[in-house]
């Protein structure tokens, strides 16, 4: 990373420290007769083949983050553990289980409204759902979800048209870094610290990553990264990779998010996070008033 120096001159940022973050759609998932929406069989053998070979067995716990739905939590956890479970056959286990014994063995599993989402009411939600069954989701939250939230006086809580969802991902994204203040700014720089994995829902990580690409590429690009993923989404355990790194730790705003996809990068400046925030903040802002 560089910055300006003097005489117009680029010097290089020496890096302090740095974590690294999964970051995802879940596995494939079932419904059941008493309402749970675990990930199947399937779903666990796809999670652990996503991951296998992409990085070292791990020798601690770490921390997953995930939505308030069982089978987020469920996917973090096979896929930070992917190189144990390889082996695993998974007939007849229940996902959740191997969450509770990982946690007894010390995992520690972060529940975050931020990796979550919202259908909205009334006829938000009955465009939200026609929308979601064409397969046209991500489009529809791009391009009109936040004008139909506004027009159908729906609650900033219950509906999370794409501002909102993107500023959620952006507040999750700074909650890590100062939930990691400890381990950023007062570890041994360069300390090997594993990889931390958050596992959320189709369309909510697009979101974010829409308003990050909007931001250093315009709209255009925007688009054409919606065209890409065929207006749906994600598929499952398909994400991206951030990278956050702290640059001087006498500088609590020398530090920056990276977000790789497809090979390609994003960076971001503490400021880009807060915009994407205070985008997603005013519109709930503006539906408040309703």
């Amino acid at each position: 990373m560089r910055e300006p120096g003097s005489g117009g001159l680029e010097v290089e940022r020496a890096l302090a420290a740095e974590l690294t973050c999964d970051m995802a759609r879940h596995s494939i998932k079932t419904k059941l007769a008493d309402g749970r929406e675990p990930i199947t069989e399937e779903g666990m053998k796809m999670a652990v083949q996503s991951r296998v070979g992409t990085g070292t067995i791990r020798e601690t716990m770490g921390q997953i983050f995930s939505s308030p739905r069982e089978r987020t939590g469920q996917s973090s956890a096979l896929r930070m553990f992917a190189d144990q479970f390889k082996e695993v056959d998974f007939k007849g286990v229940d996902p959740e289980d191997i969450v509770r014994w990982l946690e007894t063995g010390g995992l520690k599993k972060i529940e975050t409204p931020f990796l979550n989402f919202q259908g909205g009411e009334g006829e938000y939600n009955k465009e939200f759902m026609a929308e979601f069954k064409a397969k046209n989701l991500l489009k529809w939250l791009y391009e009109k979800s936040e004008q139909v939230a506004l027009d159908t006086a729906q609650h900033p809580d219950k509906a999370t048209p794409l501002p909102i969802q993107a500023g959620n991902v952006a507040s999750f994204v700074f909650g890590e870094v100062w939930g990691q203040y400890d381990r950023l700014w007062k570890g041994e720089a360069g300390k090997a610290t594993g990889v931390d994995f958050a596992t959320s829902h189709q369309t909510v990580l697009e979101s974010f990553l829409i308003k990050v690409i909007e931001r250093k590429d315009g709209s255009d690009a925007a688009a054409k990264f919606i065209a890409s993923v065929g207006n749906e989404g994600f598929i499952e355990n398909e994400g991206y990779k951030l990278v956050v790194a702290v640059y001087d730790k006498t500088d609590a705003d020398a530090w920056t998010a990276t977000i790789t996809y497809r090979g390609k990068q994003y960076v971001l400046e503490p400021r880009d996070l807060v915009a994407i925030i205070a985008e997603g903040q005013a519109l709930k802002d503006k539906l408040a008033e309703k």
